[in-house]
């Protein structure tokens, strides 16, 4: 049988979560799909044009990404899927061989709206990397688009989608290890040397950067690896620390989001409090090249005028 495309395995993925109906690791899905469409070794073994993966893995593994990102399945852990009652209802709805890009991308511009609105939580969502997504970010066609801007939205929609896998782990590491990442973090920004100091008795913080070699202005770090929205309550706490330090600068860094009220009482406080959910977070590890590594690079290259000139 023909390769399958990435929009013709969006509804098999749904169909066959919605069979098992648990948890399920991507390599199963993977290898029921296979079965599904009949895939020889052959096929199963072709790779990609930079020589990283097999072509069906990429495909199946972007159509899992974008049926999560519409809000259709979700991953409780690194790796593992299930559906959600939204995917049933869309499967009860829906019997055409594949899911187009465009149902895909109403229900993931849908699903941001409603996280948008969502003033007390409904986690965090995943900012886009540097520069502004493309409105369609699952792409129809691209006929009508310049090379250059080709590579420019994929480079975004990849950046994306490592953001939502970041999340995803950092979501699952232990309270100290996520308190160790974020100093990491902020060292890596150019912020000064960190220490961890978070445990208990920490006093409502779990960080502490010194922005000078003697330690005279210090940043102090509360790091919260919750599910649910961060309110004023939290915030209000982390001022009283702050109050009890004597300090002047805070950062409150949390793997979900925060309610409207608590980012008012951050912008309310007598000191100055920044605020980082878990869409930033994902989005600065990557800029700054924290628990990231570069799978491949492409080069652009162009003709050089100067070598050409009558002067060489």
């Amino acid at each position: 049988m023909t390769m399958p495309t990435q929009r013709e395995l969006h509804l098999p993925i749904l169909e066959i979560l919605h069979d098992v109906n648990h948890v399920v690791h991507f390599n199963v899905i993977k290898d029921t799909l296979a079965e599904r469409f009949s895939l020889t070794e052959a096929e199963l073994s072709e790779l990609v044009p930079s020589g990283q993966t097999t072509r069906f893995h990429d495909r199946s593994r972007w159509a899992a990404s974008y049926l999560k990102r519409a809000g259709l399945i979700s991953s409780p852990s690194r790796s593992h899927y299930m559906i959600v009652q939204a995917g049933r209802d869309f499967l009860s709805t829906h019997t055409e061989i594949d899911i187009s890009a465009g149902q895909l991308n109403e229900l993931i511009d849908k699903r941001k709206r409603a996280e948008s609105r969502d003033e007390d939580g409904g986690g965090a969502q995943i900012e886009d990397v540097i520069e502004p997504a493309a409105s369609n970010p699952v792409a129809e066609t691209s006929e009508d688009v310049a090379p250059h801007e080709q590579m420019d939205a994929l480079h975004r929609e990849l950046n994306t989608a490592l953001a939502d896998d970041l999340l995803d782990i950092v979501k699952g590491l232990s309270p100290s290890g996520f308190e160790r990442l974020v100093v990491k973090l902020l060292e890596a920004m150019g912020y000064g040397e960190g220490l961890h100091v978070g445990g208990s008795g920490d006093q409502g913080i779990d960080g502490v950067i010194n922005q000078d070699p003697l330690g005279l202005e210090k940043v102090y770090i509360q790091a919260k690896r919750w599910q649910s929205a961060v309110g004023e309550p939290e915030i209000r706490i982390f001022a009283g620390s702050l109050d009890m330090k004597g300090a002047n600068k805070g950062v409150f860094i949390t793997t979900s989001a925060f309610s409207q009220s608590a980012k008012n009482s951050a912008d309310r406080s007598a000191r100055t409090i920044r605020l980082i959910d878990g869409g930033e977070l994902a989005t600065l590890m990557i800029r700054h090249n924290v628990g990231v590594i570069t799978e491949i690079t492409y080069a652009l290259k162009k003709p050089d005028e100067n070598y050409f000139s009558d002067d060489v």
